[in-house]
């Protein structure tokens, strides 16, 4: 079944599903919430969110049921409702996507905030709903990012907000054009020369890390290689249906604690991390391993101890025949319970997405027949979307109202845990 689809014409009929939805979904139904962006800050973070996660659940059903796209994962677990910064190498535009698909049958996108370039914010519809959803949108300037990363999660502080966040250390995806601008900076530094990740930008990241732990906005960090062992999409194939068939994730998770406390330390732990994925990665596609065996065997060479049963780095390993996972005694009986609990929650929330989408559909298309007022509204709420991000984008003004809010003590609950 999936193969039909893999095909421009498949490929039209799934961005036509997915553009049509984020517009008509930005238009209908987020438009409305904008006013409880200063009635209400905390219900109108709470509803964008939930809508956000019925938005992307669409995309990723679509992806895995109609091109049979599949996501591997091994290392450490997810666990619903962790607090965690996500760090992962750039390889394509579509890695966050894939990676979404993950946190779809695992955790939830629900709170997931990506940090990324600004380019995306314009899009119609996609770049709308990024905004209210307040992803953090960078400028690729410090001098501007700085300020505007501290507002942000000073925003996710006084919400007392339990998310996750995404980061891209690397700034970039991996082409011919940024790994030449990387090599150039690997010759000014005297750093090797990569032919599978990028250099990261270690400034925002230490700084990004630093912030977040002593906002205590997270609990661990989780260092997450994606690879592609069929083969790696380039820029256009989407528009061809031309997904790949698999995509590999590997995800280790460090505690708060055992990472480095000072901005220097921080910056080589990421240089050294990047390093790492270099190596795996070259075994990944030369070798034609998978990650898991790929950094399952550097763990086991790298520290004999971990054979013996000894926890290393907060490291996942066998002793006694139990899976010891950062502290915590799972047994393969539990480890089997959590995954049947989690495989059952991905389907009650896909059966609630295509419900809700189907509704939406039939919804719009009558209402948008018979309602002239539903017509105007899309019309305001269009001008209103494209005059916004002229002026900076919804995000920018959520943040400024939920400030001026604060200061003049007028919302009646401010903060999620209330």
């Amino acid at each position: 079944m999936p193969a039909i689809f893999r095909n421009v014409p498949g490929a039209v009929l799934f961005f036509l599903v997915i553009c049509v939805e984020a517009v008509t979904g930005c238009l209908i139904i987020l438009f409305p919430l904008l006013p409880f962006m200063v009635l209400h800050p905390v219900y109108y973070r709470k509803a964008v969110d939930h809508l956000m996660m019925l938005a992307l659940g669409l995309p990723l059903a679509l992806l895995e049921y109609m091109f049979d796209v599949q996501v591997i994962t091994s290392g450490d677990l997810l666990y619903p409702k962790e607090r965690m910064l996500v760090i992962m190498n750039h390889r394509t535009m579509l890695d966050w996507l894939f990676f979404f698909q993950v946190l779809m049958h695992h955790t939830t996108v629900k709170t997931e905030k990506v940090i990324l370039k600004r380019g995306p914010s314009i899009v119609p519809g996609f770049g709308w709903a990024m905004q209210m959803g307040n992803y953090i949108f960078l400028a690729r300037k410090w001098e501007k990012d700085k300020p505007w990363l501290e507002e942000c999660f000073k925003y996710y502080k006084n919400l007392s907000y339990g998310g996750q966040f995404l980061l891209f250390p690397e700034g970039t995806d991996f082409c011919e054009a940024s790994k030449k601008r990387s090599n150039q900076y690997a010759d000014k530094n005297g750093l090797p020369h990569y032919e599978y990740v990028l250099h990261p930008r270690t400034t925002g990241f230490a700084f990004i890390l630093k912030y977040l732990r002593d906002a205590d906005l997270i609990d661990s960090v989780f260092n997450i290689t994606v690879g592609y062992p069929d083969r790696i999409p380039h820029k256009f194939d989407p528009f061809s249906g031309n997904f790949p068939y698999k995509v590999e994730f590997n995800m280790q998770r460090y505690s708060l604690d055992e990472l480095p406390s000072e901005t220097k330390e921080l910056e080589q732990w990421c240089v050294d991390q990047w390093a790492e994925k270099e190596n795996h990665l070259k075994q990944f596609y030369v070798e034609k391993k998978s990650l898991a065996e790929v950094i399952g065997e550097a763990k086991k060479s790298r520290n004999v101890k971990e054979e013996e049963g000894e926890e290393v780095n907060g490291q996942s390993h066998l002793k006694n025949g139990k899976l010891e996972q950062n502290g915590n005694s799972i047994t393969p009986a539990k480890d089997a319970t959590y995954r049947q609990t989690v495989a059952r929650s991905h389907l009650k929330n896909l059966v609630s997405i295509l419900f809700f989408w189907g509704f939406f559909t039939v919804f719009t298309i009558l209402a948008l027949y018979f309602s002239v007022i539903v017509r105007y509204q899309c019309l305001i709420a269009l001008a209103v979307f494209v005059l916004a991000h002229k002026m900076g984008g919804t995000d920018l003004y959520q943040l400024f109202a939920y400030n001026w809010l604060r200061r003049t003590k007028l919302s009646p609950m401010m903060n999620l845990s209330s």
